[in-house]
């Protein structure tokens, strides 16, 4: 079973967080922080996400496809976390699916590698790579799609069935 190590919601924990470097760059270098770029179009996309989950967890939508997550086997949270995560985001593949995880750790750290590691294959694939895509962007450099995939397509692939094997292998 997995244990939370924090006393509070992650985002409240993220946003005080926040909060407080904000208020020490105010402090110390306050004309820093008018240099802060915020990438406003990621931070959107990546909240449009969270609510259109929570409405499809409200909705109960999942549950069919969640009760027959839950009694197969652990690669396939791998798999099913990689197809949502690279269809919508990571984060709310995350939340839609850890509940076919039944909080069992072997079973949470494979959906871990589908929806982190194997989230790498679209660029909405991740919020990090949402933020990566972002800065290219600012930085006036575009990467075409097929670079992308070429860039990220195998080491995503190995990568993911690299993680997948070695859980498979100690959960035995």
């Amino acid at each position: 079973m997995c244990v939370s190590i924090l006393l509070v919601e992650p985002a409240v924990a993220a946003s005080v967080a926040a909060l407080l470097c904000v208020a020490v760059i105010a402090m110390r270098r306050r004309s820093t922080l008018a240099e802060i770029e915020i990438p406003w179009r990621s931070l959107a996309i990546t909240s449009v996400l969270f609510v259109t989950m929570a409405l499809v967890h409200g909705s109960a939508v999942l549950r069919p496809a969640l009760g027959s997550l839950g009694d197969a086997p652990a690669w396939t949270l791998t798999a099913a976390g990689a197809l949502v995560a690279n269809g919508l985001n990571n984060l709310p593949a995350y939340l839609a699916l850890e509940p076919a995880a039944h909080g069992e750790t072997d079973r949470v750290l494979a959906l871990l590698v589908g929806v982190n590691v194997a989230s790498g294959i679209t660029w909405w694939g991740s919020v990090a790579t949402l933020l990566w895509r972002d800065r290219l962007r600012r930085a006036g450099v575009r990467i075409r799609w097929g670079t992308h995939l070429r860039l990220t397509g195998l080491a995503t692939l190995v990568t993911t069935l690299a993680a997948a094997g070695v859980l498979e292998l100690v959960s035995r």
